[in-house]
């Protein structure tokens, strides 16, 4: 479900009533929420979508959300443990794990779905500025790394 609604909501952001998902100017942080959400991870006082003006900094913010996924989201859950970790090994990734892209300025400054792999090239959707199956062996950046959800 994620890769799907990833894709179906690429190019163009799912919004509508003010109870919709809101698109933002910079919306990829929103956007790779909306999928996760759509996958699966349960929202909670940490991490939640009510309206475009209540929701948690952890849905709209990179930052937040890679902290609330990799560490604070332990807290919301059964089992005492994060929904996501960070990893570096591309060969550990799949489809619905997340890039996040690191600048010259050494700032994280993005993140991305997986939608394929396909011959060992990994293949993302994103917000921000909207893109669909854009292949991360393109891109000029310092660094990557991965937000790979735990099943």
């Amino acid at each position: 479900m994620v890769v799907e609604y990833a894709l179906n909501y690429a190019l163009v952001p799912n919004i509508g009533s003010e109870d919709d998902f809101w698109f933002f100017v910079q919306d990829g942080t929103n956007f790779v929420s909306q999928c996760w959400y759509t996958g699966g991870i349960k929202q909670n006082s940490g991490w939640h979508w009510q309206n475009r003006k209540h929701h948690t900094k952890s849905w709209t913010d990179m930052k937040k959300f890679v902290q609330y996924m990799t560490k604070y989201s332990a807290y919301y859950s059964d089992n005492n443990k994060p929904v996501a970790r960070i990893c570096r090994d591309k060969n550990s990734v799949q489809i619905g794990d997340l890039i996040q892209f690191r600048n010259n300025a050494d700032i994280w400054y993005k993140l991305a779905i997986i939608t394929e792999i396909k011959n060992s090239e990994i293949y993302y959707v994103q917000h921000s500025p909207n893109c669909l199956e854009h292949r991360l062996s393109e891109d000029n950046v310092k660094e990557f790394r991965f937000i790979c959800a735990k099943n």
